[in-house]
Formats: C-alpha cells, structure tokens, sequence
C-alpha cells in the first residue's frame, strides 16, 4: 500500500468513527480532539505527498486494479474470516454451550451463504478486468 492509499484509510477510520460505524479490528479510543486534529491534518499531509511526488518524478499511480477483482477478492477473504471463527476453532478461547455453538453455526452458514451467493453473480475479472472466461476487459 502506497503512502496516498494508507492516507486514505485513515480518513476513512476516521469517517467511520465519526458516523459511528464500528468494524470488528479497531477500537475506536481517538478523543473528539485528536479526530478533529487528524480530520485538519490530512487534507494537507495529501497535497503535500502529492507535491513531493511530482517533485520527485512518482506522480500518478501505477496500472489501476479492477474493482470487481478488489472485491471479489474482499469477499473471499471474508469469507476465509468465517470460517475461522467456526465453534471448533474457538475452543482454546473457553467453553461454548451447544445451543451456542448451534446458534453461531446457523449464524455463520448464512453469512457465508450469502457472500457465496455474490460471489457467484459477480464477474470473474483478473486484477486488470478482464473476464476471467474470454480475456475482454470488463
């Protein structure tokens, strides 16, 4: 990840945190103050890294990835997260009754399911976008 993508990851924790959406890896434990000093910060850390690289001669981005292969990416890495927090694999975190093993299994499989599900509407792209079947850009 380049410097101006890790930029906007943090913006977009911090627009996350704002907007109360939570995620399942952060704490979200930034004072009022320190998100607002981050939220003036950014803007001009970016145009900042933008002038250096040009300064530089590293303008511009490298080939772009196709969104769709990003995503279909996410979501099958996801669902490789599902299948680790299955009840058999929790064990060594402590004891879980049946009914809650049964409960998060169900849980789980529909999750899962679900994701499976757009996975197989999507189209299959290669990092560049081209159709995984006949090699047009998609």
């Amino acid at each position: 990840m380049d410097m101006e993508e890790k930029t906007a990851e943090i913006e977009c924790f911090l627009n996350r945190g704002w907007d109360g959406k939570r995620d399942f890896t952060y704490r979200y434990d930034l004072t009022p103050r320190e998100k607002e000093l981050l939220s003036e910060w950014l803007p001009a850390f970016g145009k900042k890294l933008a002038k250096a690289a040009r300064r530089l001669g590293v303008a511009g981005r490298g080939a772009e990835l196709s969104l769709s292969w990003n995503i279909r990416t996410a979501l099958s890495y996801l669902n490789l997260g599902l299948e680790e927090i299955d009840p058999k694999r929790l064990r060594g975190y402590g004891g879980m009754s049946e009914s809650a093993e049964t409960e998060l299994r169900s849980e789980l499989s529909e999750i899962s399911a679900s994701v499976k599900d757009i996975l197989t509407r999507l189209p299959r792209v290669d990092e560049e976008g081209r159709y995984a079947d006949d090699g047009t850009s998609g």
